[in-house]
């Protein structure tokens, strides 16, 4: 989905009219567009008996803005999702990935990393993202931890950190692994992440993966999901925004020359202020 800045500019005011929603009776929600996002090939977030709304998952836009936020989050997933799919079977099933149609030459809604005026979406940054050469990834049809090393040589002396936060600042899960070796242009899959199987799992979490070496800590690949339990939605991260982070942030900014220098002051002012969120 484009920005709501490239809609505005591309598209007259009748264009700018957010999709209805028709809700079924079996839950399923369908997305009416109006006649220029017709005309402009929409692709809706729904499909019968498969997904009911991934806009809508989110909660019900109120206006354009909203709207084209809530698309870019499912922007991200999805691609991300795509191409880690694809590195989770890769060299068994895969050698390579081409995405087709990376921008399109006319005002489109879907399906490209930046828009009809050169505005990423995030399809740009997840694919970048899940496309690094050592990656650590969650499956979502097993949920194991997969490590990914697309290099030339092995990577050694290494552990997967998985923790699980909630929205109220809580880790209830985490697990390390044992010290791993990923052999050169190879895909392993480690332990399995079972936060949903625990007793009294929070419907809305993240999952922050880390592979990391052991003898300076030092950080290969990190990932960031946020994730719900079957049958619920993200429409509790509303509030979670609305909240904001527990930080307060004075920030210094100095010209030296043709240089400049920043200095920042970061405060947890949360309870918690031990916690290692």
């Amino acid at each position: 989905m484009l920005v709501a800045a490239t809609i505005r500019a591309t598209m007259p005011p009748e264009g700018w009219q957010i999709p209805l929603f028709k809700k079924f009776a079996n839950g399923y929600n369908e997305e009416v567009p109006n006649p220029i996002q017709t005309y402009h090939k929409y692709i809706p977030y729904s499909k019968p008996r498969k997904v009911n709304d991934q806009i809508l998952s989110y909660g019900k836009p109120k206006d354009l803005e909203a709207f084209c936020l809530k698309a870019q989050l499912v922007n991200y997933v999805q691609y991300k999702a795509l191409l880690e799919g694809y590195t989770s079977h890769m060299w068994s099933r895969y050698t390579s990935v081409l995405i087709w149609k990376t921008q399109n030459p006319w005002t489109h809604l879907i399906g490209q990393f930046y828009d009809h005026l050169l505005d990423h979406t995030t399809g740009f940054y997840d694919c970048h993202f899940a496309a690094e050469p050592i990656h650590v990834q969650l499956n979502l049809e097993t949920y194991s931890i997969e490590v990914v090393n697309t290099m030339s040589e092995k990577l050694s002396n290494v552990a997967i950190e998985a923790s699980v936060w909630d929205l109220e600042d809580e880790c209830p899960y985490s697990k390390t692994s044992e010290k791993l070796t990923v052999p050169p242009k190879k895909i392993i899959r480690t332990f399995e992440m079972k936060y949903p199987k625990l007793k009294n799992p929070k419907p809305v979490y993240f999952l922050l993966l880390k592979i990391y070496n052991l003898s300076d800590n030092r950080i290969y690949s990190r990932n960031f999901y946020w994730l719900h339990l079957t049958g619920d939605d993200y429409k509790i991260l509303k509030t979670f925004r609305e909240r904001g982070p527990p930080l307060k942030i004075i920030s210094l900014t100095f010209i030296k020359g043709s240089s400049y220098e920043m200095h920042m002051h970061i405060q947890n002012t949360s309870m918690k202020p031990d916690s290692k969120a």
